[in-house]
C-alpha cells in the first residue's frame, strides 16, 4: 500500500511540475493563468537564430535551481523569430530592443522589471527573487 501512495505522489508531483512550469504562447491565457494561481508572469522573448537565447535556455533554463524557482512563475515564451504578428506588435509595445528580453509581470499584468540579455543561472534566480518580491508587495498593496 506505501508503495502504491509513493508511486501516485510521484505521478501527481511530476504532473503538477509539468503543469507549473508550462511555457505559454499566448499573453492573455498567461495572463488569466497567472490571475487564477496568483503567481507573477516571467517572460521571455526570443527567436530560434538568436544564439545568447540558446545559450540562456540551455545553461540557465535547464538548471535544476532555476527551474525550481520557474515553478513560482506562470511562463510566458514570446517567439520574435519571425518578428510579426502579435509577438512583435508586444515587442514593440514593451520596448524590447534585444534578445533575449526577460520581463516579469505581476499576477494582474503589471510590468515589474526588464532584463537585457543573458543573465547567469544564480544572478538570474536573484533577479527573480527580487521580481517576486515586487509582485507580492503590489498584491499586498492592492488588497
Amino acid at each position: 500500500m506505501a508503495a502504491v501512495v509513493g508511486v501516485i505522489v510521484a505521478i501527481w508531483s511530476t504532473s503538477h511540475r509539468a503543469e507549473a512550469s508550462a511555457w505559454h504562447s499566448d499573453i492573455d491565457a498567461a495572463i488569466a493563468r497567472a490571475g487564477d494561481a496568483g503567481r507573477p508572469i516571467f517572460v521571455l522573448f526570443t527567436a530560434e537564430w538568436c544564439g545568447a537565447c540558446k545559450q540562456f535556455e540551455s545553461e540557465v533554463l535547464e538548471n535544476a535551481a532555476v527551474q525550481n524557482k520557474l515553478d513560482d512563475f506562470v511562463l510566458l515564451r514570446m517567439d520574435l523569430t519571425d518578428g510579426g504578428g502579435a509577438t512583435g506588435i508586444a515587442a514593440r509595445k514593451l520596448n524590447v530592443r534585444v534578445i533575449p528580453t526577460l520581463l516579469v509581470f505581476d499576477s494582474k499584468g503589471q510590468s515589474l522589471d526588464l532584463h537585457e540579455g543573458v543573465l547567469p543561472a544564480p544572478f538570474f534566480i536573484d533577479w527573480l527573487t527580487r521580481c517576486q518580491a515586487k509582485a507580492l508587495s503590489a498584491r499586498v498593496t492592492h488588497h
